[in-house]
């Protein structure tokens, strides 16, 4: 459309030079003569410009960048009990994939997008269980204490979780196979974990007497590092972003639960959800472009995508109660509406 706009005003100036500046009295033909002549010779460069750069892939009118379309994960009681979902953030294609009568809960997407991990009570107690991405051949992965908030590795060979095996709740890994577990943190009430990019740090939620702060510590114990110094506001869910700068958490800091980053080279942390209604749990994409979470603000939990800045966010879900979102790996498609 582009092209016949300036073929048009091209023809109108060059009418206008023709028929209108002729009539005009002669001291002031000269001058619109050398106006119009500029009009036309700078629109008719311009339109040559324009052609140009167009033709050889060099779009000089930028247009918007078009959403993308991820497959999550999460839990769900829409069916009267709680199950594993995975479904389109768009909000197409919402399937029950556990299908089971024990409560299921805390997936987390493999790197590879094939397998799942999450909870479940299924024999009796709260424990870790690891199935293909469409549900099946279900496998159990701890049997000692209660564990909860699995998580893989980014390689995919080693899990981190919680358990509270040793007494109180801590930190610890195993491999894929749920082989060598091991215990990571030793002090209070440890939960929550995330990997770092490169897999040698953990991040955390450390519990004091005052409430919950984010720690980063090596995956052998050692290197402990505090990230947040507010406890008494409950900085708690880190999300280490893909490129290892950022982790996204949940914070209490301004009165309701509210999702944040924090820069891990300068500190500075910035307020993505701003609703009060309560906000938690943020995962990023694994292209760190998006953020997924789950809110009430609409009065039940439901899971939310945003980007990155905290623009664009959106619903997800609807029916139930929905919490805990993971992203699988993997891009669906792109729309091009934003």
């Amino acid at each position: 459309m582009r092209e016949f706009f300036y073929q048009a005003l091209v023809l109108l100036l060059g009418a206008f030079i023709g028929i209108a500046v002729p009539l005009l009295p002669k001291k002031g033909q000269k001058w619109a003569a050398g106006v119009s002549s500029a009009l036309l010779v700078g629109t008719a460069l311009t339109w040559i410009g324009y052609e140009f750069g167009y033709r050889a892939g060099i779009e000089s009118w930028p247009t918007p960048e078009p959403e993308t379309i991820y497959q999550v994960v999460f839990e769900s009681n829409r069916d009267g009990n709680w199950e594993i979902y995975k479904g389109n953030t768009d909000g197409s294609g919402q399937v029950n994939i556990t299908n089971h009568p024990a409560g299921d809960y805390y997936p987390s997407v493999s790197p590879d997008g094939n397998k799942i991990l999450f909870v479940s009570n299924r024999e009796g107690k709260s424990d870790i269980y690891v199935m293909n991405s469409n549900g099946s051949q279900v496998l159990r992965l701890t049997r000692e204490g209660k564990n909860w908030d699995p998580i893989w590795s980014p390689d995919g060979r080693m899990i981190a979780f919680v358990s509270d095996r040793s007494g109180s709740a801590q930190i610890f890994v195993m491999n894929a196979d749920g082989t060598e577990q091991r215990q990571v943190t030793e002090e209070y009430i440890s939960v929550v974990p995330t990997w770092s990019p490169d897999g040698r740090k953990l991040a955390f939620c450390l519990a004091s007497s005052k409430g919950y702060d984010i720690y980063t510590i090596n995956v052998d114990g050692t290197e402990k590092t505090r990230i947040t110094y507010d406890p008494e506001k409950t900085n708690c869910s880190p999300s280490w972003s893909p490129n290892g700068e950022l982790i996204a958490f949940d914070s209490r800091r301004d009165g309701e639960t509210e999702i944040y980053t924090i820069s891990l080279k300068s500190g500075i942390q910035v307020r993505l959800t701003n609703n009060q209604k309560g906000n938690f749990r943020p995962r990023w994409s694994s292209d760190g472009k998006y953020i997924a979470y789950y809110s009430k603000r609409d009065g039940s939990s439901q899971i939310y995508v945003m980007r990155a800045d905290g623009t664009g966010q959106t619903q997800v879900t609807s029916r139930g109660s929905n919490e805990d979102p993971s992203f699988f790996p993997s891009i669906l498609q792109r729309s091009n509406t934003r």
